[in-house]
């Protein structure tokens, strides 16, 4: 087993989070019929790709940095 330890670039401290950043919730709204109606048509979807975006920030200096894979 490999425990990766994460050191800020700027002051190297180990207090670092490392988590996903949060995005903002749409809403769609739909009455029951259009509801029902959606799910009787076929879905496919073709060749998409899905991005995690993630952020890193040192607790101690306030150092951020955002990515995405």
């Amino acid at each position: 087993m490999i425990k990766t330890i994460i050191h800020c670039d700027k002051c190297d401290s180990t207090d670092v989070l490392h988590e996903l950043k949060r995005q903002p919730v749409q809403e769609q709204h739909k009455t029951m019929s259009e509801l029902m109606e959606d799910s009787k048509k076929m879905q496919t979807t073709h060749g998409v790709y899905y991005y995690a975006y993630w952020i890193l920030l040192c607790k101690d200096c306030g150092h951020r940095l955002e990515y995405y894979i």
